[in-house]
């Protein structure tokens, strides 16, 4: 299986990759930067060619994490992510691993695992792009 990463300085967001194959169950997408001052959000999406099957919201607004998903131009209701502390600060470092299984994306944030979401459709082959996108300077990303 083909892995990517950037391992540069620091990317500004947005950051693009490409998956030529697909995703496939245990394909660890790992992203490390550190959070801007002042920060609004970051948003970490899986997509397809016409859906969102995941996307992570960290607000800063309202200090809370969010999943969705999206099929085509339809976005479904966000579920937020029960945590006993916001899990982003600014000026600080941040670790997101995201963890394909069968139906289910697992999720863990600065090494604490913060559970499942599974969409209503999940083809893991159809989800082609990772996006990232937001209050933050990255400088890892594996995928």
């Amino acid at each position: 299986m083909g892995e990517q990463s950037v391992s540069e300085a620091y990317t500004n967001p947005p950051l693009s990759k490409l998956f030529p194959v697909g995703l496939s169950e245990g394909h660890v997408i790992l992203a490390r930067g550190l959070v801007t001052d002042n920060p609004a959000e970051i948003i970490l999406s899986l997509k397809s060619k016409d859906m969102t099957p995941f996307q992570l919201t960290a607000s800063f607004k309202d200090e809370s994490l969010y999943y969705n998903y999206s099929t085509g131009q339809t976005w479904g209701d966000p579920q937020k992510i029960k945590t006993p502390f916001f899990v982003f600060h600014a000026e600080r470092y941040f670790e997101i691993l995201v963890l394909p299984e069968s139906g289910t994306f697992r999720l863990a944030i600065n090494g604490t695992p913060l559970g499942d979401f599974s969409p209503p459709t999940l083809d893991l082959k159809s989800i082609d792009e990772l996006q990232i996108n937001g209050s933050a300077l990255l400088y890892s990303v594996h995928c």
